[in-house]
């Protein structure tokens, strides 16, 4: 038995193709297979989504551990600035008085 159906051509022109029995089994059997490897795909898709969001997870986690480790030395970290500071500032204090001391012993501001 024949199936037979109408198809529109992109000219506009209507034709009717006839399909064999052979070739109707065939198209289905291609329609399931493709189901099929859109299915097999889907859960691959599926598990590695899964593996990804785990994988993102653990790297959170490992951030968020590394985030409050840094919380914690926060207040060595500004005790240390605030020497650090203080010593650069004693340092350009000592390098002042000497540059003073060499101007007035040297009379370099006459050379200026």
């Amino acid at each position: 038995m024949l199936k037979s159906s109408r198809k529109w051509t992109r000219r506009g022109i209507l034709c009717s193709i006839t399909w064999s029995p052979s070739r109707i089994g065939r198209e289905s059997s291609k329609k399931n297979s493709n189901l099929q490897m859109l299915r097999l795909r889907g859960i691959k898709k599926g598990k590695t989504r899964l593996l990804r969001k785990t994988q993102l997870f653990d790297k959170g986690r490992m951030l968020k551990a590394d985030w409050d480790d840094m919380m914690i030395r926060v207040p060595e970290v500004k005790a240390e600035q605030e020497l650090a500071n203080q010593t650069q500032d004693n340092i350009e204090a000592d390098w002042f008085k000497l540059r003073q001391q060499f101007i007035r012993r040297t009379s370099f501001k006459d050379w200026m």
